[in-house]
């Protein structure tokens, strides 16, 4: 599947991303104010890079999750509000990662399918890949409610892949 991502480029979509479509009443300069107030000074919940339209941030946990989404977003102005389109996913080498070991497991069942033996990759490959999905799509979901009451904005478009 390609879509068109932020800036115009294309990229193949994978099974770990959330793309989130924010409109708020509040000013790109009020976004922007409020994103660098969550992500500085001692009580910060977020870090990273934000620069006047553009950001790149993460949340700060207490606790140890791999899967934990990178998240990138573009502010642009309207004549009806402000959009804030965002997209959340894991770090590129996790993914690259589960990939390569989810298809091994995977090949491993299915090379020695005849035998009862090959159902233990596969469940092990199954309860893997729901795993990788609950801890992704927790997280995500605490960072879409953060920034949706960051941004006081409602949810216009929602794509969980």
């Amino acid at each position: 599947m390609v879509v068109k991502h932020f800036g115009g480029q294309k990229d193949m979509n994978f099974p770990l991303q959330t793309n989130i479509k924010y409109k708020t009443n509040l000013n790109p300069d009020v976004i922007t104010k409020r994103l660098l107030k969550i992500s500085s000074g001692p009580t910060k919940s977020y870090e990273g890079q934000i620069d006047k339209l553009t950001f790149d941030i993460k949340r700060i946990i207490n606790y140890r999750n791999s899967l934990l989404p990178k998240i990138t977003g573009n502010i642009r102005a309207e004549s009806d509000g402000t959009i804030i389109d965002v997209d959340m996913r894991p770090n590129r080498i996790l993914t690259i990662f589960i990939g390569i070991w989810f298809g091994c497991v995977g090949l491993l069942g299915f090379l020695f399918l005849p035998n009862p033996m090959a159902l233990f990759p596969l469940v092990l490959l199954i309860f893997g890949v729901f795993m990788t999905i609950y801890f992704f799509k927790k997280e995500t979901n605490k960072s879409k409610k953060d920034l949706q009451t960051l941004f006081e904005a409602e949810i216009i478009d929602l794509t969980q892949i």
